[in-house]
């Protein structure tokens, strides 16, 4: 999942990237479509976009490194998975 933003409340909203139909702008918004229902987010649509192939590339190597048995790539990606769904560890 990646962590998005709200518009008007600041709240995070985390949504799996593979229910994502749509994004784009709505009335100088970014309005965030998937398959249940939308939102507005602070977030651009190409920082919603990056956020997504970064998931979907980090998710794959993920896959390819378990599949492998490179088990601190696979670690390192799941960090990085962690980052991206806003899960990160606060220092």
């Amino acid at each position: 999942m990646i962590r998005l933003t709200k518009s008007g409340t600041g709240e995070p909203i985390y949504v799996s990237p593979e229910h994502l139909v749509e994004v784009g702008y709505d009335d100088k918004q970014t309005l965030v479509s998937t398959l249940a229902e939308g939102w507005y987010v602070q977030e651009s649509p190409e920082e919603v976009v990056r956020k997504v192939l970064e998931w979907r590339l980090a998710m794959e190597r993920y896959r390819a490194a378990l599949i492998t048995g490179k088990h601190e790539i696979a670690l390192a990606e799941c960090q990085h998975l962690k980052q991206l769904a806003g899960l990160e560890e606060q220092a």
